[in-house]
């Protein structure tokens, strides 16, 4: 008997008061989302902002931090730590397969933009904390020496603000395209461990290895890459990497607090993250 293939719908409904995006899989929701016009004046999840600590909680071992929001933005000890990444698997890249003539090209000159903002001694403070996040050794109890008061981040809203609270942040920053995951403080590449089959890892595994990402930035595969061709990741990648081009040009001439990437709206966003080859009909 031949199997009947289920049918895959991707329906919007965009009014004046809000926008609303449903995925639909043969009848059955899978998704849905929801944004609202006064929403998109919130610290959305996802945004990122150059935002500085106003006061250090130990009780809470969390730190609040100004963004530039009605509400300060509450960051926990263990989000100033680095990412281990254990929701993918590591890709380790062969260094010497790099040219030397392309290091000036593929490296990110974000670093030196961003303490351009700062005076000698927090450049030097800045410098010593990039090299110990890098060999992982930072613990919970090196927070409050490593971040006082007064101390400029660059951190990501991780959860929107809900009635007096504040966003959650974490300075584990990512920035999401539609196959790819751009990972500007991190050199892992790895993939979503929902691609299970092992044919299809190795593919992908060979694909992210071959990408020119800058030096000092990392990659996450995601979920909806799997049987895409490297054209897809090349193209993600360049959009990716232009975006947070964007970024380091408004931290050129940087204020704090300040926005410097917002994630789009919802309607761009089910474009990003909806609109496959596998959707069979859009309802608007």
């Amino acid at each position: 008997m031949k199997e009947i293939k289920k049918k895959k719908q991707l329906i919007v409904n965009c009014e004046k008061l809000e926008t609303r995006v449903a995925l639909m899989n043969d009848g059955r929701l899978e998704e849905y989302e929801i944004e609202r016009d006064e929403d998109r004046s919130l610290a959305m999840s996802g945004s990122v902002y150059l935002g500085k600590i106003s006061n250090i909680e130990p009780s809470l071992q969390a730190a609040f931090v100004d963004i530039g929001e009605e509400k300060n933005a509450f960051l926990h000890y263990w989000d100033m730590i680095p990412e281990s990444f254990d929701t993918a698997e590591n890709i380790r890249r062969n260094a010497a397969q790099a040219k030397p003539e392309d290091a000036d090209k593929k490296k990110s000159r974000f670093s030196d933009k961003l303490r351009s903002a700062f005076t000698k001694k927090e450049k030097n403070e800045i410098k010593e904390l990039e090299r110990k996040r890098r060999k992982k050794k930072i613990s919970i109890n090196n927070i409050p020496s490593m971040f006082p008061k007064n101390t400029k981040l660059l951190v990501q809203v991780s959860k929107g603000p809900i009635g007096t609270k504040g966003a959650r942040i974490t300075t584990n920053l990512s920035i999401p395209g539609r196959y790819l995951v751009l990972l500007p403080f991190s050199d892992h590449i790895g993939l979503s461990k929902k691609i299970d089959d092992r044919t299809e890892r190795k593919r992908l595994k060979k694909i992210l290895s071959e990408l020119d990402i800058p030096e000092g930035m990392g990659l996450i595969c995601r979920t909806v890459g799997e049987g895409r061709k490297s054209t897809y990741f090349k193209r993600d990648l360049d959009m990716l990497l232009d975006v947070w081009h964007e970024v380091e040009e408004c931290l050129a001439n940087p204020k704090v607090p300040q926005v410097v990437y917002q994630e789009p709206s919802l309607l761009k966003r089910t474009v990003r993250d909806f609109l496959t080859e596998d959707i069979d009909e859009i309802i608007v």
